[in-house]
């Protein structure tokens, strides 16, 4: 799986997907200007990592959907392994973007004023990105997907919706488990944030940490039955 996963990343270097890895994390700093962590976080969970992690997952698709996929299956190799190599690509991208955001916002947060305006601790952060990562895999198998088969603007049209829209108005308690809405409800406890921006109240649900653990277990579960699902799809495709 390494040499599929080594072919996939080599398939990125010098192209727009590296450079979205850094210009991504930087423009909601850029959005917060002034008014601290608290802001920029916000912004990122909520519409620029997602928009990233589609934008990075349909071009992962692009470069093999323009050849009509011959570069894979014209060679002896294994379709289910090439396709889970762009899975474990793109994972590793939502990795970096995650961390690349984390040392950027750490660095924020050791600046004057911003270091008193919407101070948010290295605990939290950390908390914060692991929940975002791992609760964002699921969208990684059915974003290939959906770029294979409809291509990259039709993804990121539907991909978005289900986040910003989908995501923001099934995050309550009674729908938590929503695929869209888990990654406002999981880091709800940690970083105390509406997904409208505003402070939740006293005894708030997004303030129980008790739903965390199995809003992690689910996603981790969805990604592994979507991987498996979209392989045996890919598995079954022919070059046209």
């Amino acid at each position: 799986m390494l040499r599929y996963l080594s072919a996939e990343m080599q398939k990125m270097k010098r192209t727009f997907t590296m450079k979205l890895l850094w210009i991504a994390p930087l423009v909601p700093l850029l959005c917060a200007y002034g008014s601290g962590q608290r802001s920029g976080i916000y912004f990122w969970y909520c519409a620029f990592l997602p928009g990233a992690l589609t934008i990075m997952c349909s071009l992962v698709m692009l470069k093999d959907s323009k050849l009509k996929y011959h570069g894979i299956f014209s060679l002896p190799i294994s379709k289910s392994k090439a396709w889970m190599g762009k899975v474990m690509a793109c994972s590793v991208l939502l990795f970096l973007a995650c961390t690349i955001f984390f040392v950027l916002m750490f660095i924020w947060g050791l600046i004057p004023p911003y270091n008193r305006i919407g101070y948010i601790s290295t605990a939290r952060l950390v908390a914060a990105s692991a929940l975002l990562f791992i609760t964002l895999l699921w969208q990684i198998p059915f974003c290939l997907f959906l770029s294979a088969k409809f291509g990259i603007f039709l993804t990121i049209i539907l991909n978005m919706l289900g986040n910003i829209i989908g995501g923001a108005a099934f995050a309550y308690e009674q729908m938590w488990a929503f695929p869209y809405a888990i990654p406002f409800c999981a880091v709800g406890p940690v970083l105390k944030i509406l997904p409208n921006g505003l402070d939740p109240d006293k005894g708030s649900f997004f303030l129980n940490s008790s739903y965390v653990m199995p809003e992690v277990l689910l996603s981790i579960v969805l990604f592994a039955v979507l991987s498996a699902l979209t392989t045996v799809w890919f598995h079954r495709q022919e070059a046209k």
